[in-house]
């Protein structure tokens, strides 16, 4: 079972207009916080920890968990620049602000950040303050809720509907069956394919590293001393274990690395 999708509005306008409209990070954001879409001070939405709390929510209501928020791996969207948006398009992907979690028996894999999503995928085509929450089931497939994620009204109208939880919460409504609920959760980081974008003065080594440490490399571009990957899944400790030899091997440096959204 899973739930999640793209849950902050502000995120997911300053992406699409560095997709869309060519703008810069720093441009997108001053025009989302003209519009009213970004506060004044926007690090709890590009940072990702509007979304995280947000995702320890849906995990409650979904699971019955309760999820303290800081064990939620969490990523900003201040790294994307116009290099990875180009490189994710050319591989048939658009970056979307994603909060996923997933449940498996009493473990849920939770993750907020960007992450490459097909580009033909329904989450690929939200763009600007529309969110989208996507509800995975045993019984009915795929529910899609979506709806405008920032501004003014829609801001208002969410906290009155966040009110009338409350209520129903302190009347004693459960959201979750007690036999469903995950009580004690362990949380974990999720696994899937990466992007990875680095820098290394022998990019020729990178393919044995990646054998060694049980990598799955899908497609890699070289460049001069920088090379672009895209494995297969891997988990978050594979992953690490991959960034570290590269670090310590051929001392690349690693610019950015992002999670590929699957299903």
């Amino acid at each position: 079972m899973q739930v999640g999708g793209i849950i902050n509005g502000t995120s997911n306008f300053i992406l699409t207009q560095m997709s869309d409209a060519a703008m810069n990070y720093d441009d997108a954001l001053a025009l989302a916080q003209r519009m009213g879409i970004a506060e004044a001070n926007p690090v709890n939405d590009v940072a990702g920890f509007d979304a995280r709390y947000k995702l320890a929510i849906l995990a409650k209501t979904a699971f019955g968990a309760n999820v303290v928020t800081t064990q939620i791996p969490t990523q900003g969207i201040q790294e994307i620049n116009a290099t990875v948006l180009d490189e994710a398009k050319r591989l048939g992907y658009v970056i979307k602000p994603l909060a996923v979690a997933r449940r498996t028996g009493q473990e849920l894999a939770m993750t907020v950040g960007p992450h490459l999503v097909p580009a033909a995928h329904l989450l690929g085509k939200i763009d600007n303050v529309q969110n989208a929450v996507q509800v995975k089931t045993r019984n009915i497939q795929d529910l899609v809720f979506t709806g405008p994620g920032a501004g003014a009204k829609p801001t208002a109208s969410a906290v009155l509907s966040d009110l009338a939880i409350v209520h129903d919460i302190v009347c004693g409504r459960q959201l979750v069956h007690e036999k469903q609920a995950l009580q004690q959760p362990v949380i974990t980081g999720t696994a899937a394919g990466r992007y990875i974008r680095v820098t290394a003065p022998a990019t020729y080594e990178i393919d044995a590293i990646a054998q060694a440490n049980r990598i799955g490399i899908k497609t890699m571009w070289v460049r001069s001393h920088r090379a672009t990957i895209l494995t297969d899944t891997v988990s978050p400790a594979t992953l690490a274990r991959f960034e570290a030899a590269l670090q310590q091997q051929i001392g690349a440096k690693i610019e950015i690395v992002l999670p590929v959204y699957q299903e």
